[in-house]
């Protein structure tokens, strides 16, 4: 409906084509700004619980990993691994991870799974020695004065590249989501399960 409204109101010279695309990318640029790449995957601490439909608490050993550490849009020491970039434009444009890895399944006290716009995500509690890692982390992710910042963080479940949200202010907090993307239910609980080792 909304592109024939467009073409029936354009006068042919494309402004109205122009306003709807430079609104696009604002509405994108503000994204960003505030937290991240939404399109694929965020790290977003908040205070309170987003209502898991049942958060396991840790008890085995995990079965799945995650792993969160810094990333680079630009290759250079420290950081050898190149993975594709799950939110980057162009799609597929290299993003290179670091060696060193800041979060673990120990850092995770429990983990569940939520549904939004029927879209699930892991809804991850981290301990307090975890949200300490996390903060440092992210401080070292910030913008430098200029604005500028080739580093993201890097969220990784099984040594798979879901996501590298740009960081655009220290993360502090132990509640944290995780945006999976298309997938069921069952998967998404199943991942939550993997990540603490629950039965």
């Amino acid at each position: 409906m909304m592109t024939d409204q467009t073409e029936s109101h354009d006068s042919g010279d494309g402004s109205t084509r122009s306003t709807f695309f430079l609104a696009g990318m604002i509405f994108l640029l503000l994204a960003v700004m505030v937290g991240g790449t939404y399109i694929y995957s965020r790290f977003i601490t908040e205070t309170t619980s987003r209502n898991p439909i049942e958060l396991y608490a840790s008890e085995l050993s995990p079965t799945i990993l995650l792993e969160m550490r810094a990333a680079s849009t630009i290759a250079g020491p420290g950081f050898p691994n190149e993975m594709p970039d799950p939110g980057g434009l162009p799609k597929g444009k290299p993003l290179f991870i670091s060696d060193e890895v800041a979060i673990t399944n120990d850092d995770v006290e429990s983990a569940g799974a939520f549904e939004r716009d029927g879209m699930w995500s892991l809804e991850i509690h981290l301990t307090e020695a975890g949200a300490k890692k996390l903060t440092a982390l992210s401080k070292r992710l910030l913008p430098d004065l200029s604005g500028y910042s080739p580093t993201r963080l890097a969220i990784l479940i099984d040594g798979k590249l879901i996501g590298a949200p740009q960081v655009s202010s220290p993360i502090t907090g132990r509640v944290g989501e995780v945006y999976l993307g298309d997938i069921d239910q069952a998967k998404a609980v199943r991942l939550a399960k993997g990540i603490v080792g629950a039965k």
